[in-house]
């Protein structure tokens, strides 16, 4: 994999994911914690495009609310498109959010349906007015259990899938929230990792986030981009990113307590830290 390094700060493009919990039309309704989590979308898709998982609302006003919320915080135009609803009872979305000035998309947002995945991905190809161009594969996997183990041997097959259906496109980008670490042996000793179950296949894997937690407790790794590192070369290799949402709750509960104010928050806001990558927009070497 080559490291790309950067010269202005126009050459990069940001791609990051927020994953969201259950966010419906109660926190849609709810100025502040509409603000807090706009806030935290839009200081992420104002540098490219960000993904988010866990949207939850049958009939649209919600993700207006969240649109709308998104473009004010960004003092910029946020483009917005969502994918179908997809899993068991409480159905979600993946949403994409970006900055219309630094990338377009191309075409509309898939949903791919699979047997072997509950919360089916959403797909997305964007193409950055510098010439970067890529595909996103949104996912969700189920949160433990065989169930999970059983999503995540799939990876292989459905980065595979993905890759087939445009030999011209060599940038697929895995990213959302996987509940498993990339691998087992990780500093949080999470007993499932993302390698094991993908197997040989992960020898061409980069993962994004390597061994930092990615949720609000900083005790587990969940979230993730990952891609083929003998096919994308476009990465700029400047340490795992994640914000830190754990250190900046007070700002917004303003609990004396801690250990409080982290509870309410994870039930009531969002339990995960966004993370983000850095690529350079100017080159492409599909």
């Amino acid at each position: 994999m080559a490291i790309q390094t950067h010269a202005n700060e126009k050459d990069i493009i940001r791609i990051s994911v927020v994953s969201l919990k259950n966010f419906g039309d109660s926190k849609a309704n709810d100025k502040s914690r509409l603000k807090f989590i706009a806030d935290r979308i839009a200081e992420q898709a104002i540098k490219g495009v960000c993904v988010v998982d866990e949207l939850q609302d049958s009939d649209g006003l919600a993700m207006k609310k969240l649109n709308e919320a998104i473009s004010k915080s960004a003092h910029v135009d946020i483009s917005m498109a969502l994918s179908e609803r997809v899993g068991g009872s409480k159905k979600e979305q993946f949403g994409f959010f970006w900055n219309k000035n630094i990338l377009d998309i191309v075409g509309t947002v898939k949903t791919i349906y699979f047997e072997e995945i509950e919360r089916d991905p959403g797909t997305a190809t964007f193409k950055a007015k510098a010439g970067f161009d890529f595909t996103l594969c949104a996912f969700h996997t189920r949160p433990e259990g065989k169930p999970l183990k059983d999503e995540l041997a799939f990876l292989d097959d459905l980065f595979m899938y993905i890759q087939a259906l445009d030999n011209k496109e060599n940038d697929i980008l895995f990213v959302g929230d996987f509940n498993a670490p990339p691998s087992a042996k990780e500093i949080t000793k999470q007993d499932v990792g993302i390698s094991e179950m993908i197997g040989p296949f992960s020898s061409n894997i980069y993962f994004i986030i390597q061994d930092k937690p990615t949720n609000v407790r900083q005790n587990k790794i969940f979230d993730n981009i990952f891609f083929n590192k003998n096919r994308t070369n476009e990465y700029i290799s400047d340490g795992q990113h994640v914000i830190r949402i754990d250190q900046i709750l007070n700002e917004f509960t303003g609990a004396i307590n801690a250990q409080e104010a982290v509870g309410w928050f994870l039930k009531n806001v969002m339990d995960h830290c966004p993370i983000y990558a850095n690529f350079r927009a100017d080159i492409d070497t599909d």
